[in-house]
């Protein structure tokens, strides 16, 4: 009988870099390490493990791992070794400070090849770790050390805790409770008419598959044979084999293995490598109806790492081979491939206007790597995919790449692997040092003006607007003037409704223009009205890589006339309207910038009232944010959300996300879930001069996904009853943009916070942020509220704050304790607060004082407390230092 139990802490440190804490990622994919040793410079993975309720006398226990090859592709033998020392934290952990630096001061337990070839999923590699663990029976946690002991130089991918757990597994202590020796002697078995199928295969690989066995206990692995070679022991059902030779016959076989030690029957296959690489036939040209901003060329750009996407059902992407020519399959990439299926139909065309379907079907939602989908031979000019959805129920079509193939000679449908490859920040980019409109060396950002009007007034009725609430469709006139303006030129909107009630893509209603404004008369008399209910990725107001724009004076709302809902824990059933009222959003790598919105009232949306996104130098102001219709899980109930691309710092690329601003604008209770998000790497944007009253959750959320050097000041928060006024570091969420911490370096200064439950909290490991000069006070009836509340949040600086008059039970001025980690993601962002700095603060007339319940190496310095019942409280265990 076989339990795990996941990894609790994890960090690699790295000699060249011997003060900097890796414990997430060694570079941008959150959930991998690059782990590589010269006899110069080491990198060394830590594991640790929490052992209670585990009874390490009679059990067996495997360190499991999930390992791929590094860049150069080569095989490489990691060690493992066990340690004595326990008492480090993910969170913290260098070179500098870590218990073992030199691996002849720990105790080898085993080694492993990893052999998985980079451009496919890691395998799963074990090693027998019993001997450790039982060597410490009364120990409450077990480490370990990786590391490549040979100094090879070889790169080699490590996945942690953080990675989705799916594809990319998460480390695991298997533990095994032994079988009565001789009562299971039943090997596992196959069903009837099972096979090892080569799924696809190249001039130097071949990708294996096979269902599952059974057996009367369990299947531990599956053992992969090559010419009668052991290759590898894994739980997946699939292996690639890499490093053949071109034209070469091999045998394959695969046998499953119980705990007991039972071996199945083979599942045996033949195969010939290709002796030429497939080629796809050449692409003239694609087309598609619409995107989100990731074009249709990127899926003929041969990277993995760039995608189509749109949002819609029956969206579609066409492929013009230029002629027609002899088509016999194709081969597509399915972004989050490995998590999902998609569902879609492919179809055929001589000439563009009369179409077969040939296809329709799923993709296998195991992998992201190109899949091949077996057509009737035919001869096509045209290939057509629509998208239906996805099994995760999202309305999306995302796809990486597609290859069109014609027959394949020899039989079978292989196809070309694709390379993931990330791009590299143009050369000369340099890092921020400052948070805020600042430029790299620290100097201030100069924001843009609004763009100035200089040529003609052109007023919308006069191409056949009217301005009366009814049945009439007024967004072909609206955009018909867009349309027909010169830079220089505002399109004047009269006070009345516009009843926008069509859009070209049936996603977006109209789609503004560089250097053209947009007026209303007034901001509550000219109301744009639009018919859009519940379609994914839709918008009122687009700007896709537009710039110079002035949006002014007007409410934008939607037909929905459904129940509004305070529940943030389901999604509203009657919710409706578009999601975004305006989306600025970039065009592949150009982004939009120098925006303005000045005097706007957003209302009745689902998800993000405005969406600012791969952009810069865009200012919302004067602007109010109110009634959602959702404020469930899964983005609704937004005010406004800035953000950039998932676990990717797009530092020195045009449409970095940067230099927004939201200020002097007011977001209304109670029907929004958050007001204002900064997420996904986004930096240096600004809140400021706003106020927020009555939010369901957080006010200010920078949502938990890396976004740093954002700046905070000078909003007026009230009336959060179940969040925080600011918060920083999130949970939940789901891969790739699951939340964690916050990034480095947000400013969070001169802020009032009144009557909320917290006031500022610092999460998940977000790092290095300055809370400064803030007011908070008058929180009298929410029990056990805190003014600001510090869990895993290293090396926080808490100074000059006003902390006054909260008289609700159990209230804290200030509280820092042990921060659990998101249960639902492998306790990812657990730890205690540590280097917390609390200084020249007042903290009085509250019902506590300071409450230091966990902590590592707080330091305390001149603050002032007068408060009722505890001034200052410091448990068993915490490392203080009072000046």
């Amino acid at each position: 009988m076989r339990r795990s139990s996941p990894v609790n802490c994890q960090a690699t440190i790295d000699s060249g870099k011997p003060d900097l804490n890796f414990n997430q990622a060694t570079g941008s994919s959150t959930g991998l390490l690059s782990i590589s040793s010269t006899s110069s410079t080491k990198k060394y993975v830590y594991f640790k493990f929490d052992m209670t309720g585990n009874e390490p006398e009679g059990d067996r226990y495997r360190l499991r791992i999930a390992a791929k090859k590094g860049t150069s592709n080569i095989d490489t033998e990691l060690s493992l070794y066990g340690l004595n020392a326990t008492d480090w934290s993910e969170s913290s952990l260098t070179w500098s400070n870590a218990p073992v630096q030199s691996l002849s001061e720990a105790s080898l337990v085993g080694t492993f090849q990893v052999t998985a070839d980079r451009n496919g999923s890691p395998a799963v590699y074990e090693v027998d770790v019993t001997d450790v663990v039982k060597s410490r029976p009364d120990a409450g946690q077990v480490a370990f050390l990786l590391a490549d002991a040979g100094s090879t130089g070889v790169s080699v991918n490590v996945y942690t805790k953080e990675a989705n757990g799916t594809s990319n597994p998460r480390p695991q202590l298997s533990v095994i409770a032994l079988i009565e020796e001789g009562s299971d002697t039943q090997s596992p078995e196959w069903e009837q008419g099972a096979e090892l199928k080569i799924r696809n295969w190249g001039t130097d690989f071949a990708e294996l598959r096979w269902p599952a066995a059974s057996d009367d206990t369990a299947v531990s692995a599956y053992r992969m044979y090559r010419d009668g070679v052991m290759l590898a022991e894994q739980g997946k059902q699939s292996f690639r084999d890499s490093g053949l030779a071109a034209g070469t016959s091999y045998t394959f076989q695969v046998r499953a293995i119980d705990e007991a030690g039972n071996v199945s029957t083979a599942l045996s296959t033949d195969m010939t490598t290709l002796a030429v690489p497939v080629s796809s036939l050449s692409v003239a040209s694609v087309s598609a109806s619409g995107s989100d901003g990731n074009l249709a060329t990127n899926t003929i750009d041969n990277n993995s790492y760039t995608r189509w996407s749109v949002a819609g059902e029956g969206q579609w992407i066409t492929f013009d081979l230029g002629q027609a020519q002899q088509v016999g399959y194709v081969g597509i990439g399915f972004y989050k491939g490995d998590v999902r299926k998609t569902f879609f139909e492919i179809e055929t065309s001589v000439d563009g206007n009369h179409w077969t379907q040939v296809y329709d079907g799923e993709s296998s939602g195991d992998t992201t790597e190109m899949q091949a989908f077996d057509i009737p031979d035919t001869s096509a000019r045209y290939v057509r995919i629509t998208g239906h959805g996805n099994s995760d129920s999202s309305i999306y079509t995302s796809l990486t790449d597609v290859h069109l193939y014609a027959p394949y000679a020899g039989g079978g449908t292989p196809v070309a692997l694709i390379p993931y490859i990330e791009p590299q920040p143009p050369e000369g980019t340099v890092p921020f040092i400052a948070p805020g409109l600042t430029e790299t060396d620290g100097t201030p950002h100069t924001i843009h003006s609004p763009h100035a009007v200089t040529g003609r007034t052109i007023d919308v009725r006069d191409y056949g607007a009217d301005l009366a609430d009814n049945t009439s469709d007024d967004r072909p006139a609206i955009q018909a003037a867009i349309d027909e303006a010169n830079v220089g030129d505002e399109v004047f909107l009269p006070n009345g409704v516009y009843n926008l009630l069509s859009g070209p893509d049936g996603t977006t209603n109209l789609m503004l223009k560089s250097g053209v404004n947009l007026r209303g008369e007034s901001g509550e008399g000219t109301v744009l009205k639009t018919s859009l209910d519940q379609v994914t990725g839709s918008a009122v107001l687009k700007a896709s890589a537009q710039q110079s724009i002035l949006v002014s004076n007007m409410t934008i709302t939607s037909s929905w006339s459904g129940t509004y809902t305070t529940d943030h824990k389901s999604n509203n059933p009657s919710a409706g309207g578009p999601d975004s009222m305006i989306h600025i959003a970039n065009y592949g790598e150009a982004p939009s910038y120098d925006i303005t919105i000045d005097g706007v009232i957003v209302e009745k949306f689902k998800r993000m009232a405005i969406r600012i996104e791969h952009s810069r130098d865009v200012v919302v102001k004067h602007a109010t944010f109110r009634n959602a219709t959702d404020l469930g899980p899964g983005g609704s109930g937004y005010g406004i959300s800035i953000q950039g691309t998932a676990k990717t710092d797009r530092l020195g690329f045009d449409n970095d996300t940067i230099w927004n601003v939201v200020e002097d604008s007011t977001f209304e209770g109670p029907y929004l879930r958050h007001g204002a998000l900064i997420q996904f790497v986004a930096h240096n944007n600004v809140l400021r001069g706003n106020t927020f009253s009555g939010t369901k959750l957080d006010a200010i959320d920078l949502h938990g996904e890396l976004e740093y050097l954002n700046e905070i000041s000078g909003n007026v928060i009230t009336d959060v009853l179940t969040g925080a006024g600011i918060g920083l570091g999130n949970t939940g969420g789901s891969a790739p943009s699951n939340h964690s911490k916050s990034g480095k370096g947000n400013y969070i200064h001169d802020n009032t916070i009144r009557n909320s439950q917290i006031g500022i909290s610092v999460t998940m490991g977000t790092p290095d942020t300055l809370i400064e000069d803030n007011l908070i006070e008058n929180t009298t009836t929410i029990a056990d509220a805190a003014g600001i509340k510090v869990l895993n949040g290293p090396g926080t600086v808490i100074r000059g704050n006003v902390i006054r008059n909260n008289t609700a039970s159990g209230y804290w001025g200030v509280r820092l304790e042990r921060d659990k980690g998101d249960a639902g993601a492998g306790n990812i962002g657990e730890g205690n607060p540590e280097n917390v700095l609390i200084e020249n603060n007042r903290i009085e007339g509250n019902t506590n004082g300071i409450g230091l319940f966990a902590g590592v190496g707080i330091l305390l310095k001149a603050n002032i407390l007068n408060n009722v019942n505890e001034d200052y409280y410091k448990a068993a265990g915490v490392t203080v230092t009072e000046l």
